[in-house]
């Protein structure tokens, strides 16, 4: 009794090839298992960014609400500045008054954060401002409206 299998190999003239057949169907399945790592990684890569951006992006805002609060409370002008990464430092942000600085928070590697803002003695900004906050192609924005809302669109 010849299976349908047979019958269609036969009309498309594979009858004899079917050994063949079964070695190329192997070379597939183990090229798709060889390549399935570098999806993965890819994967993991994209994965990673996105989250070291997100949670750079939450931390500012904490910082930035901290440093409102702060020139609040004890009535001095605090800035908080960012600060680009080079050979010697790794990027990072500072929270200053006018005389020192007050705390230096380290970014992740490849995190880079852009802007600046000054709160005055009463929390409010001397200006709007924004923070770009970057890695790869992912990117997040922090505003910081004239009022001092700060926010995170």
């Amino acid at each position: 009794m010849v299976s349908v299998v047979e019958k269609v190999l036969s009309k498309i003239g594979l009858n004899s090839n079917w050994p063949l057949l079964r070695k190329f169907e192997t070379l597939i399945f183990a090229a798709m298992l060889a390549l399935l790592p570098f999806f993965a990684l890819k994967v993991v890569n994209v994965t990673t960014t996105s989250l070291a951006v997100k949670n750079t992006t939450v931390d500012l805002v904490k910082d930035l609400r901290r440093a409102r609060q702060f020139a609040k409370e004890h009535g001095v002008r605090i800035s908080v500045v960012s600060r680009q990464e080079n050979k010697m430092e790794a990027g990072a942000y500072l929270i200053e008054d006018d005389f020192r600085t007050i705390e230096e928070i380290v970014l992740p590697r490849g995190v880079a954060v852009t802007g600046m803002v000054k709160f005055d003695p009463h929390g409010i900004p001397l200006q709007p401002a924004s923070f770009l906050i970057t890695k790869a192609s992912k990117q997040n924005k922090v505003i910081v409206d004239a009022n001092g809302i700060i926010s995170a669109p």
